[in-house]
């Protein structure tokens, strides 16, 4: 949306519909709270403000949800929506980091165009973006130390199978030796032509184990 604010207007424009300009939009048409264009900007910033409050704070339980089922021992499946949800935090994050970087030097640039409680409201709605913006970056991090917890749960398993695997290789390394000896077939093996040969070798087989 592209805006312009002077003293005796406020200007829009916007490609497609924005829920904070009509939340505005609906706000102006019951009350008249702005006297002016730019308390009208104002409350503009409120409501958008408000608007990614929201979504961060739906957001933020998702991961609630997520660490609940991760601190209960379910892992599987949380991987991909812990995922998704961070890259729309990102792209939130750059957007509310823009509009910071935009509006931060608005109070310096138009000197003279409001008065004193006009300017500490406009820098009011202007912190209430940073507020949000710490939201996004509580949020964001939170889900990247869940996704950390389930890289380490896997790994961890991991390496619990490749131990069982190990010993499990360790203990028939012996009896696969044995076997493969003496099932090679050829002249001289020990027990060929003893009547109870096969029996000697299977029990020491059972001695080696």
């Amino acid at each position: 949306m592209r805006l312009y604010v002077d003293a005796k207007a406020l200007l829009t424009g916007r490609t497609h519909p924005l829920r904070s300009v009509d939340l505005l939009r609906q706000q102006l048409r019951r009350a008249t709270e702005a006297q002016s264009p730019l308390a009208a900007f104002q409350l503009l910033l409120e409501r958008s403000a408000e608007s990614l409050a929201k979504v961060a704070a739906q957001l933020a339980d998702k991961v609630d949800s997520a660490e609940d089922r991760i601190l209960e021992g379910n892992f599987g499946g949380q991987g991909p929506p812990l995922g998704n949800l961070r890259r729309l935090v990102a792209r939130l994050r750059r957007l509310v980091g823009a509009n910071r970087a935009a509006l931060s030097s608005m109070p310096m640039a138009l000197p003279g165009l409001y008065g004193a409680e006009e300017g500490a409201n406009l820098r009011s709605a202007i912190e209430r973006l940073d507020a949000v913006s710490q939201d996004l970056d509580l949020v964001q991090e939170r889900a990247r130390l869940l996704q950390e917890e389930i890289a380490s749960h896997m790994n961890e398993a991991t390496n619990r199978n490749l131990f069982v695997l190990s010993i499990a290789t360790t203990t028939l390394l012996p009896i696969t030796l044995i076997t493969g000896i003496w099932g090679m077939n050829v002249r001289g093996l020990p027990f060929v032509e003893h009547p109870h040969g096969f029996y000697m070798v299977m029990l020491g087989i059972m001695l080696t184990v």
